[in-house]
């Protein structure tokens, strides 16, 4: 890994994106700066689409909510970013990647939720939620 990964993390409201967008607006002159906001639109729109489409015994309840289905979700969702959007802008040393929620606050509050509302031990949690987001690299 050559590019250089900033991250930005924090809970909801505490300025991350707000942040990292004015970074972003600062740097793309003199740079070659790529900013990655939290969600990726193209995994929400078509993504889950057509991987569920290519599987057509598999229904998925629209009713079902839970902290394992969201956990499950995000987990899914940082995957994709990071293989479609982040990995491939690693391997040039010229890259500058800005990243809206990486991995460090998504961990936490994944960790949180399992322990509220499934009443899972917070150990846990956080040794479940550290394994479904271990192939990330550390920023």
């Amino acid at each position: 890994m050559k590019a250089k990964l900033i991250t930005f993390e924090g809970i909801d409201g505490s300025g991350k994106t707000a942040l990292s967008e004015l970074l972003f607006e600062r740097l793309k002159q003199r740079f070659n700066v790529h900013h990655i906001d939290e969600f990726c639109p193209e995994y929400l729109e078509g993504y889950i689409e057509n991987l569920l489409g290519r599987d057509p015994d598999l229904k998925l309840k629209p009713d079902l909510y839970s902290a394992w289905g969201q956990t499950l979700v995000f987990a899914s969702a940082y995957t994709y970013k990071y293989e479609t959007l982040i990995e491939p802008l690693l391997h040039d040393e010229s890259n500058i990647l800005l990243v809206d929620r990486f991995g460090d606050s998504v961990f936490a509050f994944q960790s949180l939720l399992l322990e509220e509302w499934n009443g899972i031990a917070r150990e846990e949690a956080e040794h479940w939620i550290g394994q479904l987001l271990s192939p990330l690299p550390r920023p």
